[in-house]
C-alpha cells in the first residue's frame, strides 16, 4: 500500500503503458500516467487489490506477468487467458518457489495472498535474444561454424531457430539434461549454427512470430539476405518496443537497398539481392543497432549512429563478435 512514481529513459517514456494499467486498475490499483495512453512517468498507488479473469488483447508475457505478480497478494484467485503461447518464465519461476499456479493451454491462474518460499539455488541461462545475432551471423557469414553454449532452450523463446531452419540454415540443438526436481527450470543446452549456403525465403506469422518477437530486427536481415520473398505478419506489438520496430528496420532495409513493403502488422522483404552498405541511426534501439551489425559483417560494412544503446542488452557484443572474427569497433560520439 505504497505510492511510487516510475520514471523510464528516452525510449521508455514512449512506451505506452495503457495495457498494464488497465488489467492493474481493474484489481484496484491506483494507475496515472501522461495522456491517453499513460506514458512515463507512472505512478501507482497498490494495496487492496482483488483477483480478475483478465482476457489479453493481445499475446504479451509482461502483461501476463503484472497481473500475475500482482494477483500474487490480491484477494481471491486471478486468472489470466491469451490468444497466444507467450514466454512463460514468470510462471516457471513462481512455480520454482513453491506458489500455487495452474497452467493449462491458453490460459494460467494464481490464487492471492501466497507466500513464496525462499532459499533455493537457481540457474540462469544465457539469453536466446542476445545469442541470435551471433546465430544469425553464423547463417549468414561463408565458413561460419559456431556453437554457444549455456543458451537458455526455453521453448517459447527458441522461435528463431524454427525459422532458421526453414530457410535453410544448418542449426543443431543439444539440451542439458534435467534434474529429478526440474518441472520448472529453465531448459538449457548447446545451439550449433553452421554455415549452408544460401538462404531462402519464407513466412512467419501466428505463434511462430510470437516465439521471435525480440528476434525481429535480424529475421529481418536474415530475410534481406535469402533468396526469395519473406513476408512476416502478426507483429503489431512490435510497434511499442524501443522503437516501432516495423517503420525502423523498413528504414534500415530501405537504406541498405533492400525491397520492402510495410504492413500494419509487418513486413514483406525481397531478399538475394545483396545488402550495400550504409550509415543508420539506430535511435536507441539496441536490437536495431545489433541486427545492422550483422547486416555489416555481409554489406562491406556498416556505420551505425547511437550504438552505445547496445548496451542495454548485451554490453559485451562487440568483443564477442570480434573474438568470432567480425571486424567492428565502438566509437565514443565525437571520435573520427
Amino acid at each position: 500500500p505504497i505510492s511510487v512514481t516510475f520514471v523510464g529513459d528516452t525510449s521508455l517514456s514512449r512506451r505506452p503503458m495503457d495495457r498494464v494499467a488497465v488489467p492493474l486498475r481493474q484489481m484496484g490499483a491506483q494507475v496515472g500516467g501522461q495522456g491517453g495512453r499513460c506514458l512515463p512517468p507512472v505512478t501507482v498507488c497498490g494495496g487492496g487489490l482483488r483477483g480478475i479473469d483478465y482476457i489479453l488483447p493481445m499475446a504479451s508475457a509482461q502483461v501476463k506477468s503484472a497481473i500475475l505478480l500482482a494477483g500474487l497478494r490480491a484477494e481471491g484467485n486471478t486468472r489470466v487467458q491469451e490468444p497466444g503461447p507467450s514466454r512463460d518464465h514468470t510462471e516457471r519461476m513462481l512455480g520454482m518457489f513453491g506458489a500455487a499456479i495452474q497452467r493449462n493451454p491458453g490460459w494460467v491462474s494464481i490464487e492471492g495472498g501466497q507466500r513464496l518460499q525462499g532459499g533455493r539455488a537457481i540457474k540462469v541461462p544465457g539469453d536466446m535474444s542476445s545469442a541470435s545475432f551471433i546465430a544469425a551471423a553464423a547463417a549468414l557469414v561463408e565458413g561460419s561454424d559456431v556453437e554457444i553454449a549455456g543458451v537458455g532452450l526455453n521453448p517459447t523463446r527458441t522461435g528463431l531457430l524454427e525459422v532458421m531452419e526453414r530457410m535453410g540454415a544448418a542449426v543443431e540443438c543439444e539440451p542439458e539434461p534435467s534434474g529429478p526436481t526440474a518441472k520448472d527450470d529453465e531448459p538449457s543446452g548447446r545451439v550449433r549454427v553452421r554455415f549452408a549456403g544460401r538462404l531462402r525465403g519464407c513466412s512467419i506469422g501466428g505463434n511462430l512470430l510470437v516465439r521471435t518477437l525480440d528476434e525481429f530486427p535480424v529475421v529481418c536481415i536474415l530475410a534481406a539476405c535469402a533468396e526469395g520473398e519473406t513476408v512476416i505478419r502478426d507483429a503489431q506489438e512490435l510497434r511499442v518496443k524501443e522503437s516501432d520496430r516495423i517503420a525502423e528496420m523498413a528504414r534500415v532495409l530501405g537504406r541498405m537497398g533492400v525491397e520492402v513493403e510495410e504492413f500494419p502488422d509487418g513486413l514483406s522483404i525481397r531478399g538475394g539481392g545483396g545488402l550495400t552498405s550504409a550509415r543508420i541511426d539506430c535511435r536507441g534501439d539496441h536490437r536495431v543497432a545489433m541486427a545492422a551489425a550483422v547486416a555489416g559483417l555481409v554489406s562491406g560494412g556498416m556505420e551505425i549512429e547511437n550504438a552505445q544503446a547496445i548496451s542495454t542488452s548485451y554490453p559485451g557484443f562487440v568483443d564477442d563478435m570480434r573474438r568470432l572474427g567480425g571486424t567492428m569497433e565502438m566509437r565514443c560520439e565525437g571520435e573520427r
